[in-house]
């Protein structure tokens, strides 16, 4: 039963510590999920919490926890085991590709963003009603603690958390 369900394998960054967990977002992806206003937390389960200034140190274990999605800067994606739905809601929106860092308090993300053609690379990052934002390709480093440091194919970050962001206006190749 679990198995037919989406999760991701996930790191989350609040200003002091990391979570290391599992996410199970039912029949939706985990952007959609952390997007949902309809509720204030993210349940992580089998989770590892570990201060950011010393990541080698486990602070604690638990089987399930609750994290405030305000409070998340950003979360890696490790791995993520999506069932593809049989019809979509919305269609295909083309994107270009710009390389980009953000940065935000603490860390520093360094990636690619996808952004719509309409787009101009000064403007808004994200649509309306979208609080977290992915960046492909992408790492993530703790400013203050260069060990911290995650590598993953998306990492999403809490867009109104960014501090100062540069974006290439020229657009990667496809």
């Amino acid at each position: 039963m679990l198995d037919s369900l989406n999760h991701a394998q996930v790191v989350c960054f609040t200003t002091n510590y990391s979570f290391r967990g599992v996410v199970w977002t039912g029949k939706r992806r985990l952007s959609d999920a952390l997007n949902d206003r309809l509720t204030e937390y993210a349940e992580l389960a089998d989770v590892q919490v570990y201060k950011t200034h010393d990541p080698s140190t486990l602070v604690h274990k638990a089987k399930e926890l609750y994290i405030r999605k305000a409070s998340l800067i950003l979360l890696a994606i490790l791995s993520e085991v999506i069932q593809t739905p049989t019809n979509r809601i919305y269609g295909y929106v083309p994107k270009q590709r710009h390389a980009a860092v953000l940065f935000l308090p603490a860390y520093e993300v360094r990636g690619t963003l996808h952004l719509t053609a309409k787009y101009q690379v000064h403007g808004p990052l994200a649509g309306e009603g979208e609080s977290f934002i992915p960046l492909t390709r992408a790492s993530v480093v703790a400013t203050f603690n260069p060990r911290v440091r995650v590598e993953a194919q998306t990492i999403l970050v809490h867009q109104n958390l960014i501090e100062a962001f540069y974006i290439s206006e020229e657009a990667m190749a496809q």
